[in-house]
Parts: C-alpha cells; structure tokens; sequence
C-alpha cells in the first residue's frame, strides 16, 4: 500500500491505481453483441462523445440484455505504450484469474496506449479476448521488435492499426477476426511523446499491477533484440547475457548500475529489480 499523497480531497485515488483517466475500448467479438452500421463487431467505447477514430454511433448489448450507448470503430490507430495478459476462465463477469493455461480457460490482454489527436493524445485500455487477445499480444510483440531494431525507439514511436474483419462461424457462433500490425507510415509527434514520458512512473506503476495476482504470459519489459549480424555487443551480465544494444533504456540502466555498485548486474532480472527498488 502506497502512502496517501497531500490532497485536498481525502477520497482522491492515488497513484496506486493509474491511469483511471484512459478510455476503455473493447474488442466486440460477437456481432449481436454490437448494434450499429455493420454487420459484425468491432471497437467499442462507452461515452457520451466519440474518440478520435471511434466514432460511429453504436449501442453494445450485454449477455444480460442491458444497451450500453457509445461509438465503435472498424479500425482505428494508436500509440501502443505497454500491455499486460493472463489466463482466464468463466463466464463474463465470473472470471477467475488463472497462474498457468488450464482447458477451456482464455487469453485476455490489456493495451495501454494513445489515440492521435491534433490538440494531443487521449490514452485509453484497449482490451481483448481469446483469438484476439492472442492477435494482439503477438502484434505487440512483433512492433515493438521492429521498433527497436528498424528505429532504436520505444513501441510508441510508431502507431499500431487494429481493424475488425470479416465474420466467421466458430462451432454454433459467429465471430469476428480482429488483425493487428504496425503503421509505419504514422508517427508519433515528439511533443506527444514527451507527454509519455511525462507519465513514465504511472506507466510502470500500471504494467506492475497484474504481477501481484497472477503471473503474466509475456513478460511487459522490451523484447530482446537480436544483435545486428557482424556487431558484437559490449556489454555483458554477470550470467553472461549480453546486454540489449538495441534498447537504449536497459543500456543506460546498467551503466547506471555498473557506475553506482562498480560491477556488472548478475542477470537481466536482477537489473530490473534494482531499477524497481528504486536504484538502491
């Protein structure tokens, strides 16, 4: 438990619960699930005004029979920052979070990021399950590769497009295919950005949350890059790993490391946990 920060408001969540502030977009599988002007699912956000790039007016229908009113979206681009995913089994509404995969039980993922915008970015939760929060967690994970190889920068230098696609019929029920991919031809603005960085503690903050429930199927922390052929690393750990040239946050950390404790790390984990610990 975090302590209380000064606020006037005695009832003020603190940092402890971040990004209370993003949108929720969901990832609509089911087609009956989704009234608007096609016939399948799609991208959908409970609000009173439309997002940019969500804003087809649309009502979402619960299991339950209860109409949500709010927009949806075909595709839509974003700003991916971080993610988290975990196993999970029941009914919606029911779930029980699961440590490891078990039959029958189900793939969910969250996306943090930020939806382009003239006047600055709007974050939101893009959330999916199943075969999309499969798509989604793979996609990730190929941009942000690509990312750190093509570009030496952070996933969120560059958008990720997320389209629902045609409708299939998977065993008595129809459901819609979801794709995911880098838009290379979308950056984010620098000002933006630093707008990011801005927000960095809360990001770490968010990705660390799930750790105290259950593990994650992939860890949140960069992908390790393969080195470029015919360069050989500099840096190594005390397992002998070689340090991830390509991201310039672990390089930086371990020099860090390197320069306060005058050795080198004894892993990659034990790295992170000092930089959790607060550098200490």
């Amino acid at each position: 438990m975090t302590t209380p920060q000064q606020t006037s408001n005695p009832f003020a969540l603190d940092q402890e619960f971040p990004f209370l502030d993003a949108s929720l977009v969901q990832s609509v599988t089911l087609p009956t699930m989704l009234q608007w002007e096609h016939a399948t699912g799609g991208f959908f956000v409970e609000a009173e005004q439309s997002l940019p790039g969500i804003d087809q007016p649309a009502t979402f229908v619960t299991k339950e029979g209860k109409r949500i009113k709010g927009f949806a979206a075909k595709t839509f681009r974003f700003f991916p920052v971080a993610f988290r995913n975990w196993w999970e089994i029941g009914e919606p509404g029911k779930q029980l979070r699961l440590a490891a995969y078990q039959d029958g039980a189900h793939s969910r993922t969250q996306a943090l990021g930020i939806l382009p915008h003239e006047n600055g970015g709007i974050w939101i939760l893009l959330t999916a399950r199943g075969l999309a929060s499969q798509s989604l967690v793979s996609a990730i994970r190929s941009h942000r590769y690509w990312a750190g190889r093509t570009l030496r920068a952070q996933p969120f230098a560059v958008a990720i497009e997320a389209a629902a696609g045609e409708v299939r019929k998977e065993g008595a029920t129809y459901v819609t295919e979801f794709h995911f991919a880098t838009a290379d031809d979308t950056r984010c603005p620098e000002a933006l950005g630093w707008k990011i960085r801005e927000r960095w503690d809360e990001v770490q903050a968010w990705i660390g949350q799930e750790n105290k429930h259950a593990p994650i199927l992939t860890p949140p922390a960069v992908e390790e890059f393969e080195p470029e052929p015919g360069r050989m690393p500099e840096l190594k750990y005390g397992d002998g790993t070689l340090v991830n040239n390509a991201n310039a946050d672990e390089v930086k950390a371990f020099e860090a490391f390197q320069s306060q404790k005058k050795t080198a790390p004894a892993s990659r984990e034990a790295l992170r946990a000092w930089v959790r610990n607060g550098r200490k």
